[in-house]
């Protein structure tokens, strides 16, 4: 007995991975979760071929790699599809701004695989793909122009992954001020010159923020105010390979912690890398170890990833309960005794 069309497509659909693009990270952790996502489910590796077939046609994600041009792309159907990579070189304006044509359910982009050549090209697209569909997830990990956020900013976007690989304006992201339905901000810094933060962004709950090795960027007035920020993930490689790097405006303890004090609703913080300047201007030696300690918020659960200092170095998440003697405690880059009890406090926070 064979079962209608329609049902085999109802069950291939429900059979689809979840969606993922609802979070907003680094390209390598995108790429892990896009991979995972694809991974076919059990129930899908005991159904016959033809009932793999179904399994593509109700995908939530396609790839313009797998499609050789446009004609190709169009002449299938993509009437379940959620998510568009654009990582093919047909992928220009007029590409995009025809893609609610063929996806009527279009609530994702994802231009990661474009070019810098590329890149400017598809700015038109951009802005009549915002144009012709109710766009909710953007995420573009090459050749950031300013004007592109004045043109997301339109959408009803609840994520939106950027690289900053360009020069840019410093307001460049003053069109995301105070944006209503903005949830989920991932920005990759590789300029020479970041540019400013929005002031407040009230409804984001998890921010991603990575600074490449040249960019020169102020963690002091670095985040904007959000009141319902929950999740806050940061990779800092800031000045690891300009030839005089700067601790003032570096994210030393003591600023990651004014940071997480600053956000109310903060739950979690992970640093998946800390800056070199950082690790070993704001640690001491004892006992064959670096040490360095920081100090949480109340209710912050403060983690550190495997590459974030190099080996041989000890993290002290609380140094008030730690049992440390008083000369390994950081202060103003330099370890102290009581003789020194005059000395500002600020590395160990």
């Amino acid at each position: 007995m064979e079962l209608p069309e329609e049902l085999l497509l109802a069950i291939c659909e429900h059979l689809q991975p979840a969606r993922y693009e609802d979070d907003a990270v680094l390209a390598r952790d995108y790429d892990l979760s896009r991979h995972a996502s694809h991974r076919p489910a059990a129930a899908v590796k005991v159904v016959s071929r033809g009932f793999r077939g179904h399994m593509t046609r109700t995908a939530r994600v396609v790839r313009a790699s797998n499609y050789r041009s446009w004609a190709e792309f169009a002449a299938q159907t993509h009437r379940h599809a959620e998510l568009f990579e654009g990582d093919a070189p047909w992928v220009r304006d007029d590409v995009l701004s025809s893609l609610h044509k063929v996806m009527p359910r279009l609530r994702a982009v994802d231009l990661s695989i474009v070019t810098h050549l590329l890149a400017p090209r598809t700015l038109r697209g951009v802005e009549a793909l915002v144009e012709s569909t109710s766009l909710v997830a953007f995420h573009q990990y090459h050749g950031f122009l300013s004007s592109i956020c004045a043109i997301v900013a339109a959408a009803p976007l609840t994520t939106l992954s950027l690289t900053i690989d360009y020069a840019s304006v410093p307001d460049a992201f003053s069109p995301l001020e105070g944006h209503p339905t903005l949830k989920h901000l991932s920005l990759r810094f590789e300029a020479d010159v970041a540019p400013e933060l929005p002031e407040s962004l009230p409804n984001l709950e998890t921010m991603t923020i990575a600074v490449g090795p040249r960019t020169q960027f102020n963690w002091d007035s670095a985040l904007p105010f959000c009141p319902s920020l929950k999740k806050l993930t940061i990779d800092d490689q800031c000045g690891d390979r300009l030839y005089d790097p700067s601790i003032f405006g570096a994210l030393t303890p003591r600023t990651l912690n004014q940071l997480m004090t600053d956000l109310p609703s903060l739950e979690s913080c992970h640093v998946a890398r800390v800056a070199s300047v950082v690790f070993y201007a704001c640690s001491t030696c004892h006992d064959d170890e670096r040490i360095i300690c920081y100090r949480t918020p109340p209710g912050v659960s403060l983690t550190f990833g495997p590459e974030a200092f190099p080996p041989g170095f000890r993290v002290v998440l609380d140094v008030d309960t730690a049992p440390l003697p008083v000369s390994v405690a950081i202060w103003d880059y330099e370890t102290i005794t009581d003789l020194d009890a005059d000395a500002v406090p600020l590395g160990y926070v």
